[in-house]
């Protein structure tokens, strides 16, 4: 005997059915009397299985992650679900590719599994501005920030990445370096890559300084690629005597490119890095990096995400990186030093 022979016998609809079985408020009691009797002379019994998923998925706070390899949302996550379930949800994580469409995704999962909200990890604004309005559960944006998206339902939180690019970029300055590469992601597009090489520009600026645009290199954010870009960047511009790299995978990468070409790091280039992913600080030589707070950044997510579903309004969160000086980054003695305020 399932629901749906209930149905049949009873002739009322499936959802009909399923709502007597639940107790809900919102059905007739003499509806109700007859679908039960039905399923008491029929040994009914309901699958404890089905209704325990329902009721985790109703519960449940899906995370969208948009790139499958990346240490620092690995890491991200970790802290989200630990906030998530404080907060007395279930948090399921749902991986796409960097080539997915994130909103798609998302309402997809709104129709399958009626979460109470999403967490976006990375993501196109585009995507956003396209399609996100199809979207009525509270969202948070993790990792991203745009004042153009102005929506009822979505919160946006970030470390100040334009700031952090200009950091970085004063930082090398400040240690006597002029010819200084850049590798990282796709900057055509608004994301976090395009506001720290917004960032560079202006650390740039303020010393009456331009960039060469050949001294930047793409790279998507794992090993193998920022390897590769920044042998293509060097063998252009064996001139180079510091990189800073967008994220710690980029800076590792890069790193482990230049010593396979007979470069010493930092003592003939320097590398910077910007996350502060755990592996930074145990590569040789150790990674200076920009430290996005990744704990402050899952705990107000969640908070935004249910302040939300409470009915508050949203907001939008920067949060400031932290300099950490560690090994691979070292002072350039061709050029006087220079005092730089962080």
């Amino acid at each position: 005997m399932t629901i749906k022979d209930i149905a049949r016998l009873s002739r009322y609809s499936v959802s009909t059915v399923s709502r007597a079985l639940n107790d809900h408020p919102d059905i007739n009691q003499d509806t109700k009397k007859k679908i039960l009797k039905i399923a008491r002379d029929n040994n009914f019994v309901p699958n404890s299985n089905a209704i325990r998923l329902k009721a985790f998925e109703e519960n449940s706070v899906v995370i969208i992650v948009k790139g499958e390899f990346n240490l620092f949302f690995s890491s991200l996550i970790e802290h989200l679900q630990f906030y998530i379930e404080k907060s007395g949800f279930r948090g399921f994580t749902n991986y796409i590719h960097t080539s997915e469409n994130e909103i798609q995704t998302a309402i997809r999962v709104c129709a399958e599994q009626k979460p109470k909200g999403i967490v976006f990890l990375g993501g196109d604004i585009e995507n956003f501005r396209k399609d996100f309005e199809r979207i009525n559960i509270p969202c948070v944006l993790c990792t991203a920030i745009s004042l153009e998206l102005d929506y009822p339902n979505l919160s946006c939180i970030s470390a100040d990445d334009l700031a952090g690019g200009a950091m970085a970029i004063k930082f090398l300055l400040e240690k006597g370096h002029r010819n200084i590469g850049i590798i990282g992601g796709d900057i055509s597009t608004e994301c976090s890559c395009q506001l720290r090489y917004e960032g560079c520009l202006k650390g740039f600026e303020e010393y009456g300084l331009s960039f060469d645009t050949d001294l930047y290199e793409y790279s998507s954010f794992d090993f193998n690629d920022s390897y590769n870009s920044v042998k293509r960047l060097i063998k252009r511009h064996p001139e180079i005597t510091a990189i800073f790299s967008m994220s710690d995978v980029m800076a590792i990468g890069a790193s482990t490119a230049l010593m396979d070409m007979g470069y010493s790091v930092p003592e003939d280039i320097s590398v910077i890095g910007f996350d502060g992913i755990e592996i930074s600080k145990f590569f040789k030589p150790k990674i200076t990096t920009f430290i996005q707070p990744q704990d402050k950044i899952a705990k107000k997510s969640i908070e935004l995400l249910t302040s939300m579903i409470n009915g508050k309004k949203p907001a939008r969160v920067l949060l400031q990186t932290k300099l950490i000086e560690r090994e691979s980054v070292v002072e350039h003695m061709e050029v006087s030093n220079v005092s730089v305020q962080f």
